[in-house]
């Protein structure tokens, strides 16, 4: 029943929040927070179990303060959620999806098997969060590998750019260079047939423009 009411809660929450038809930014939150609510539950529960205390309520109070500590330390001070802004946001919002429904069984197993076999219930639980945190190593391998291969087309583009200007430049030099001395040609012409001063005006427009 619980988790039928969370489910709704999340429901309700992202058409509230939702900016476009699918906000993956904003349903990727909620099911952050949902995913991290199911694994500690079924840490916690798993964590009394191996100790053989109940689960009194000083018991609770201080293993809801360290999931707490933990949630805000990993919401705000890592980029797990900024994650879903940046032009990978898609992708990783279906790793969220999987991290979800991996939490999902989480909740189940808490619930059910381990009043059964808390053996297999351990084992499950390590399973299933061992495979989580795979999924967080492969995604994060192949961004590298996108963000290396993104930096080499740079550097390329950046090389073929500066050779371009390197080019321009040097063409540039050997138009004033050809310039200089097409004016130098025209001076001596101008002493011949005494244009000096139409000259004197075409050397001073060249001395402002290049």
């Amino acid at each position: 029943m619980a988790f039928y009411t969370e489910l709704v809660e999340v429901t309700l929450f992202y058409f509230v929040y939702k900016r476009r038809i699918i906000d993956y930014g904003i349903l990727g939150r909620l099911l952050l927070i949902q995913s991290y609510s199911y694994i500690t539950y079924g840490v916690e529960n798993l964590f009394f179990q191996l100790i053989g205390k109940q689960d009194t309520s000083i018991n609770s109070m201080i293993c809801g303060f360290i999931f707490v500590l933990i949630e805000y330390i990993l919401f705000t001070k890592t980029t797990v959620v900024e994650n879903l802004d940046n032009e990978y946001g898609k992708v990783y919002f279906f790793l969220i999806l999987y991290l979800y429904f991996g939490s999902i069984a989480v909740y189940y197993l808490a619930n059910y098997v381990i009043k059964i076999d808390i053996l297999a219930y351990t084992i499950a639980i390590i399973i299933i969060i061992g495979q989580l945190i795979f999924s967080l190593y492969i995604y994060n391998s192949s961004k590298k590998i996108r963000q290396d291969k993104l930096s080499l087309q740079q550097i390329k583009d950046l090389k073929i750019y500066t050779q371009q200007l390197e080019s321009s430049q040097r063409s540039l030099r050997k138009f004033k260079h050809d310039y200089q001395n097409m004016l130098l040609s025209l001076k001596l012409s101008a002493k011949k047939s005494h244009d000096k001063e139409l000259i004197d005006k075409l050397a001073e427009y060249s001395s402002k423009t290049l």
